[in-house]
């Protein structure tokens, strides 16, 4: 992590620990009966450089060690009875972190800083328009892998943004179109998602801003015959961005969890949203898609 550049200003500044370079990375200074301590960059951070992601605080990492002697040196009493007490587990999942496998792969759970979590699954999907988008385009029209597509690539997006980088109305205005896609033509709209192998579908969610068409969520084994899975009515975000959420098999419609028979029999290789026709004048801006299955 970059750190500031730090000059000693008199002779009361020790040097405690330095970067490669020779420059001070942490100083200190007596100050009347105590000392201050001055980390030139901050010690306690977790970095997420793709596709590699550490934490500088783990337990009996440097940082930690280094904390630790602080507190030694200053007589300050640790292991207090106080921090080992433990608060009774909740019955629910506090943060609703999302059940099953995400099968595009680009699921972010995001609790106090986004976590990576390993119900992502990569089936090296692509998916497909009937229609290119006319108003913001994809990187294809045509088996567009998951790991690159505007509709799946929530993760890319999260861990190359830049932390320093003011969000102003011109630095999005010029960041969009990398992470999303667009109609103007009002007309229907067909994207088909090719999980590569038969799973068992659960859900799936679409982040979207504008005016969405209703929509009609299909599956099918072999891309020729399909059933009829799910279907919402149009909805509008306007300059908001709105997410709606489709149950795929019986057991999730009905709120009583998984069902055994469903991922048994219930298995689809291609995902077809279909969109129907929209009002004309109105765009419809389609951000992420993911979709859901069942542990195997």
């Amino acid at each position: 992590m970059p750190g500031n550049r730090v000059e000693l200003v008199n002779d009361n500044v020790v040097t405690i620990a330095t970067f490669p370079n020779g420059d001070p990375a942490i100083t200190m200074h007596p100050y009347g009966k105590g000392k201050v301590y001055y980390f030139a960059a901050d010690p306690l951070y977790a970095v997420y450089q793709h596709p590699q992601k550490w934490s500088t605080v783990a337990q009996g990492s440097p940082v930690v060690q280094l904390l630790g002697a602080i507190q030694t040196a200053a007589g300050v009493g640790s292991g207090h009875e106080i921090w080992r007490f433990k608060l009774p587990p909740y019955k629910t999942d506090l943060y609703r972190k999302e059940p099953g496998l995400c099968l595009t792969n680009n699921y972010v759970y995001d609790v106090n800083g986004a976590l990576l979590e390993p119900n992502n699954r990569d089936v090296k999907g692509t998916y497909s328009y009937d229609r290119a988008p006319d108003a913001i385009a994809d990187e294809a029209v045509a088996d567009v892998p998951f790991r690159t597509g505007h509709l799946t690539n929530r993760l890319a997006a999260y861990e190359t943004r830049s932390k320093d980088q003011r969000a102003t109305p011109a630095h999005i205005e010029s960041e969009t179109p990398k992470w999303v896609v667009a109609w103007k033509d009002p007309a229907p709209i067909g994207i088909t998602f090719d999980l590569k192998s038969d799973q068992p579908l659960m859900q799936c969610r679409l982040a979207f801003s504008g005016a969405m068409p209703s929509l009609t969520v299909s599956a099918s084994k072999d891309g020729k015959s399909w059933t009829r899975l799910a279907s919402t009515a149009a909805e509008v975000a306007g300059i908001d961005v709105k997410t709606v959420r489709l149950y795929l098999n019986d057991a999730n419609r009905s709120g009583k969890g998984k069902n055994t028979e469903n991922t048994r029999d219930g298995l689809y290789r291609h995902v077809r949203f279909n969109f129907t026709t929209r009002k004309a004048g109105e765009t419809f801006e389609l951000c992420e898609v993911d979709i859901w299955g069942d542990y195997p």
